[in-house]
């Protein structure tokens, strides 16, 4: 069975940060599915 994550944000902008989490998770999880946002609601 194949571990996931899913990583939600608005990016907006991305940032190295951003690049460092995903990087990260993909070295403990199989896939990362990015979900980004257009970021509305956002406060």
């Amino acid at each position: 069975m194949k571990n996931n994550a899913i990583y939600p944000g608005t990016f907006d902008p991305i940032t190295f940060g951003h690049i460092d989490v995903i990087k990260k998770a993909l070295k403990i999880v199989d896939t990362v599915v990015i979900a980004i946002s257009d970021g509305d609601t956002k406060n």
